[in-house]
């Protein structure tokens, strides 16, 4: 998931993206990378980034709902 997560971030950087939107297209990755910590046992690590992420009020609903479960 890391691998993922800085490979998104070069591909957008590259592509001259605002940091907001950044962060929106990383979010759903961040997401999922709490969900294999937390299926891991690793609670307060997933904990964190899901905090992190409805810190940051994405505006996709279903991204808000996992984050929240």
């Amino acid at each position: 998931m890391r691998a993922s997560e800085k490979l998104c971030r070069e591909t957008l950087e590259e592509d001259g993206v605002t940091e907001e939107e950044m962060r929106e297209e990383l979010e759903p990755i961040r997401v999922q990378l709490g969900y294999c910590l937390q299926m891991q046992g690793k609670f307060k690590e997933a904990a964190v980034i899901y905090t992190e992420c409805l810190r940051n009020k994405p505006k996709d609903p279903v991204l808000v709902a996992v984050a929240s479960n």
